[in-house]
């Protein structure tokens, strides 16, 4: 009998855009910012963009809902020419991602030999 975990890989669902929600807990920026929560398998991805100064950042934590913490993981970010980027995920879940436009981008969480995905992460 193997002990082995089999690696699963999730579509992520839309289940919150502050940018369509009316809120006193998490308003819309009026610089166009946003805050996005979705669900995806036995994981929630949590993020906000915002605009800070010059920069464009993504923030955001990855939860698990069946244990309090996360083994590590990588985010990777893919652009649409094709470049793509990894970055570690805080032992919390957390990252912060700093963009190079507001261009639409691919985004993937790797995860205990899980995957999340975010078909098109559009920043408009």
């Amino acid at each position: 009998m193997s002990n082995a975990t089999t690696a699963h890989s999730y579509s992520a669902i839309l289940v919150m855009d502050s940018r369509k929600v009316q809120s006193i807990i998490r308003p819309s920026s009026p610089l166009g910012g946003w805050s996005r929560l979705y669900s995806a398998g036995p994981y929630y991805l949590d993020m906000s963009f915002r605009l800070d100064g010059d920069d464009l950042r993504l923030l955001g934590r990855v939860v698990s809902r069946h244990k309090q913490a996360l083994d590590g993981g990588t985010i990777r970010l893919c652009e649409l020419g094709g470049h793509t980027t990894e970055h570690d995920l805080e032992p919390t879940g957390q990252f912060t991602l700093t963009l190079s436009s507001r261009q639409a981008y691919g985004l993937e969480v790797l995860l205990d030999g899980d995957t999340v995905k975010v078909g098109r992460l559009e920043l408009r």
